[in-house]
């Protein structure tokens, strides 16, 4: 029998009770890279082939960008600016990896200059997007808005 988190048992792990032979529902905790965070991820339907490799997000902590969004993976945290955070990321049908910035508009519709910093979001995202391939310019490849996040996928 598996075991999953629950009352202290004399038996086994502590805090760990023997799983019930049939599971509706199984979860995966992942701990967030650098961080004492974690976020519980829905692993049950893996096999049902959804759009994230099988995996749905199903709660983080407040302020912790999801660790899925629209395919891909966030990794490692590269760095931090003002208006966000850079991460690896990584995409199962791709063989390379992507950094992503990712933008809590959260904070940004908080701010009392709220417009004028979505009218820069919105102005960044048309620059990159009309950018010719360079050598030493980093490319574009989504940009994109789910829930209160905002994700620049690049190169």
């Amino acid at each position: 029998a598996g075991w999953t988190v629950g009352e202290p048992s004399h038996r086994g792990s502590p805090g760990c009770v023997p799983a019930p032979s049939k599971m509706t529902g199984v979860v995966d905790v992942t701990a967030d890279s650098g961080s004492d965070v974690a976020e519980v991820v829905d692993i049950s339907d893996a096999e049902s082939g959804g759009d994230a490799g099988g995996v749905s997000e199903v709660a983080s902590a407040p302020g912790v960008p999801p660790m899925w969004f629209r395919g891909y993976r966030r990794g490692q945290e590269l760095g931090r600016g003002s208006s966000g955070k850079v991460f690896l990321c990584n995409r199962k049908s791709s063989p390379t990896g992507f950094a992503v910035k990712i933008i809590d508009l959260r904070r940004i519709e908080m701010s009392p200059y709220a417009e004028r910093e979505q009218k820069k979001l919105r102005r960044e995202i048309g620059i990159l997007k009309k950018l010719p391939p360079h050598k030493s310019v980093v490319q574009l490849v989504d940009a994109f808005e789910e829930g209160h996040w905002m994700f620049f996928v690049l190169e």
